[in-house]
């Protein structure tokens, strides 16, 4: 069975654009867009001949430039995490580290309820 080949540069050239504002609505950047609409062509390109069906493969490269930007977003998100000064809030307010990171998480629960988004 000869499989027939995915043409990627034309892919590139038809839906780059497309992709790259996709991306750039998940991330709100263009330089994290257009790196992640990158790595998912160059990921395609690798792997084309692996695709089953070239007609799908816009919507391979669209799924994983999606994959792309959860993966930029969970990044993002754990070190937003990490970032908390929790010692230098302590060390202001006077208390210990264990009774910051309580308070905080105590208020942010509270301003949850507030707003309905209760998990």
């Amino acid at each position: 069975m000869i499989r027939e080949r995915v043409d990627v540069a034309a892919l590139f050239a038809d839906h780059h654009l497309g992709l790259v504002r996709l991306a750039l609505l998940m991330v709100g950047d263009v330089g994290t867009a257009e790196d992640v609409v990158q790595e998912a062509f160059a990921r395609t390109h690798a792997g084309r001949r692996r695709l089953r069906d070239p007609g799908r493969a816009l919507a391979y490269v669209r799924s994983a430039v999606l994959n792309g930007c959860r993966s930029v977003l969970r990044r993002r998100s754990v070190a937003f995490r990490r970032a908390v000064p929790y010692e230098e809030i302590a060390d202001t307010m006077g208390v210990a580290g264990s009774t910051a990171r309580s308070t905080i998480t105590r208020g942010l629960a509270a301003l949850a309820r507030t707003l309905g988004e209760e998990s």
